[in-house]
């Protein structure tokens, strides 16, 4: 019987479809490259079929090897193993393509989930090239069924899972293991780092303002939530090389962007905790006075183009932020000056009250310039809306 098996063992060997399985990957790569070049989904559906082949023929002489008695040589088992990671990789490569250009979304999304968990575990703890490129596109794509899920009417046409948090936490996943990866682990960047936090960030923004109906004892859970963001986000502006100014226009652009949503987060974590009677459910005055600055540093940096969507956006923001500020100090005594020969109470942060107005007039001269079509053309007509119902509300106090 030993004898048998020895003989079965060199003709499996012999005979063995590796040889199919590196055909089928080398015509899976030759297809990639060839649809780098000509961007037809054909050449793109070719790579996918083949590398889908070369896989399932690998992970059938792995389960051959596993279900025969006799060991196998480790170099042969590790040799496999690299091959069936490559694969993986390219396979899921492949894959992320067509899910962003050719709207396979649901078909695709559910295949890399399929492929990402096997991918992982091949790889173990190992940080191969290319670990940072895929890890990150995954990370993109499990936002986007994020997304999905959370803001969609019909979700279930978009994304294989409907249970948002199990998604939270697959985006999540991604994005966490770049954060912690070390410069050229893997192929990670600094801005692969950067473009991870700035994302996370947004999805954890995005969690906290579709958890609308938590039950009050869950609150403390909720505002952690802009904690963590707030957290990513300062890392995040960290890592973008000073002086600003010498930046890209879309490293200029999108450290902008940064800063505003840092500035709307400390914002969103007041306002959180605003309305409680006791201490510790009472609005932290810090966060409020950290988003007015960094609101005020992003406004100098569309001095250029103040009618842009994200300057008017800016600018009503930080107008809403002065104006709660003069707003929380109205509880407090006013203090008092001497007008002539009587005595007057002053109002407590007329400067921001001032400024607010300013702004909003500002932002209210904008939106006269572009003229309702623009102004709907650029999904504005929401901040148009609360422009004149704060300027109205200013009105009042002045």
């Amino acid at each position: 019987m030993e004898i048998l098996q020895t003989v079965a063992r060199k003709i499996l060997d012999f005979f063995w479809p590796e040889d199919l399985a590196t055909k089928a990957f080398e015509d899976g790569a030759e297809a990639f490259t060839l649809y780098r070049t000509s961007n037809k989904k054909t050449d793109l559906d070719t790579a996918i079929t083949n590398f889908s082949t070369s896989l399932d023929l690998r992970l059938q002489r792995r389960n051959e090897w596993a279900a025969d008695s006799r060991p196998v040589a480790e170099d042969k088992v590790q040799t496999l193993s690299t091959s069936i990671a490559d694969t993986y990789l390219n396979y899921i490569i492949a894959l992320l393509d067509r899910y962003w250009k050719f709207g396979n979304g649901k078909v695709d999304a559910e295949q890399l989930m399929k492929l990402e968990e096997s991918l992982f575990k091949e790889w173990d703890q190992r940080c191969p090239p290319g670990y940072a490129g895929v890890t990150f596109n995954l990370g993109n794509v499990y936002c986007q069924l994020y997304r999905n899920i959370v803001l969609e009417p019909s979700p279930a046409a978009y994304t294989v899972i409907d249970d948002k948090e199990a998604m939270f936490q697959k985006l999540r996943a991604m994005y966490e293991r770049l954060i912690y990866l070390k410069d050229g682990e893997g192929g990670q960047t600094q801005d692969i780092k950067r473009m991870s936090l700035i994302a996370l960030s947004k999805m954890f923004v995005l969690k906290y303002t579709s958890s609308s109906t938590l039950r009050s004892s869950d609150a403390g859970s909720k505002k952690l939530l802009l904690s963590d963001a707030i957290n990513y986000l300062e890392q995040a502006l960290k890592l973008f090389q000073p002086p600003i100014t010498s930046l890209s226009p879309a490293l200029q652009a999108e450290y902008r962007d940064c800063n505003d949503n840092l500035a709307t987060a400390y914002f969103m974590r007041y306002e959180a905790g605003a309305g409680g009677s006791n201490a510790a459910n009472a609005s932290d005055p810090q966060y409020l006075n950290k988003a007015i600055e960094l609101f005020s540093a992003s406004q100098k940096m569309y001095s250029e183009d103040p009618r842009s969507p994200p300057a008017i956006r800016c600018a009503h923001n930080l107008a809403r932020a002065l104006y709660k500020r003069y707003e929380s100090l109205q509880s407090y005594p006013r203090p008092t000056r001497i007008a002539g020969n009587r005595s007057v109470r002053v109002k407590a942060g007329l400067d921001d009250l001032k400024e607010a107005e300013r702004l909003e007039k500002q932002v209210k001269s904008a939106f006269d310039s572009l003229g309702e079509e623009q102004t709907e053309r650029m999904k504005l007509e929401d901040v148009k809306r609360d422009v004149m119902l704060l300027l109205a509300v200013i009105a009042q106090q002045v």
